[in-house]
């Protein structure tokens, strides 16, 4: 999320920061399907999808990188609590 909001701010397309967004977030899915937990990658994309929809709300009051960043940390920390540990 963060690399894909640093490219669109930096004047790439917005067309390509959304690609390298949601290439990042297949990567994340095709690693946590490969771990045996195939059922969380979808609620792990609702949640990602979510954050990064509420990011937008959010940047009008905190700030665009503000914003980001928490939906960033927000959904490392879902995905993290997603994500069994041994």
């Amino acid at each position: 999320m963060i690399i894909g909001f640093a490219l669109a701010d930096a004047g790439v397309d917005r067309l390509i920061a959304g690609v390298v967004l949601v290439a990042f977030g297949v990567v994340a899915a095709v690693l946590m399907g490969k771990k045996g937990w195939p059922w969380r990658v979808p609620l792990a994309g609702v949640v990602y999808a979510a954050a990064f929809a509420m990011a937008h709300p959010l940047a009008l009051i905190a700030g665009t990188w503000p914003a980001v960043v928490i939906a960033a940390i927000v959904s490392g920390a879902a995905t993290y609590e997603l994500t069994p540990h041994r």
